[in-house]
C-alpha cells in the first residue's frame, strides 16, 4: 500500500498499491478483506484521492496517467476516464472539494487542472 484515504461519510477507506490496484474497505465493519478492486492501470499506483461525496475516487500512477472511479458503478475493470497527458510518473492526484475538477502533478514538473465536468 502506497497511500490510503478515508470515503466520506461511507465507513470505507480506499487504499492505492504498487501492485497497480486500487482496494475498497468497510473498515465500519471490520472488514479485512477488499470489497472490491479496481483494476485499469499498468504500472504502481502513487496516489489515491476520495470525493467528498464519496463516490468519486481518483487515482495515479507510474504509468503517467490518472484514472477517475465512480465506485457506484457495477464494473471494477476500467476506469470511467482516463486523464492523459503528463510524460513521466503522476504522483499525486486530488479531487477538489466541490468535485469540479482534479489537480495532477507529475515527475515531469508539471501540474495539470483536469475539469470532471467535461473531461478530455
Amino acid at each position: 500500500v502506497t497511500c490510503a484515504e478515508w470515503v466520506a461519510a461511507s465507513g470505507l477507506v480506499v487504499s492505492a498499491s504498487a501492485d497497480k490496484t486500487a482496494m475498497l474497505f468497510d473498515v465500519a465493519a471490520g472488514a479485512t478483506k477488499p470489497l472490491r478492486t479496481l483494476l485499469g492501470h499498468d504500472a504502481p499506483l502513487t496516489s489515491v484521492s476520495a470525493a467528498h461525496t464519496g463516490a468519486i475516487i481518483l487515482t495515479a500512477s507510474k504509468d503517467c496517467t490518472a484514472r477517475l472511479w465512480d465506485i457506484r458503478a457495477s464494473t471494477t475493470h476500467g476506469a470511467q476516464h482516463v486523464f492523459q497527458g503528463h510524460s513521466n510518473t503522476v504522483g499525486v492526484a486530488v479531487l477538489a472539494p466541490d468535485g469540479g475538477c482534479a489537480i495532477t502533478g507529475s515527475d515531469d514538473a508539471t501540474v495539470k487542472v483536469w475539469d470532471l465536468r467535461a473531461p478530455r
